[in-house]
């Protein structure tokens, strides 16, 4: 777990807070990750005539493969959803 020193007012000394766990570090990442991806595949698909939409979609597999993980993605939006709220229940029921 990740500790921030923020100094403590009683002692004058450092105080430590955890501000993300492991986990929820690796959440964020992954639904960072999903999100990009999800924008670099969908843009060229929406804006097809733009500038960039030719060089992305090469870089991406082209017109038959980019849609194709632009799916999966959504796929992955949706059980990044249901781990999440998962993460969560379990979370506050764990906590009390």
């Amino acid at each position: 777990m990740e500790q921030h020193n923020t100094g403590n007012q009683n002692s004058g000394g450092p105080r430590l807070f955890t501000r993300l766990s492991l986990n929820q570090i690796i959440q964020h990442l992954v639904v960072v990750t999903i999100f990009f991806t999800s924008v670099a595949t969908g843009m060229p698909q929406k804006f097809p005539h733009m500038p960039y939409a030719k060089p992305l979609f090469a870089l991406l597999g082209g017109p038959e493969i980019a849609p194709v993980i632009h799916r999966i993605c959504g796929l992955l939006w949706f059980v990044m959803l249901g781990y999440h709220s998962c993460y969560l229940i379990f979370r506050f029921i764990s906590e009390g």
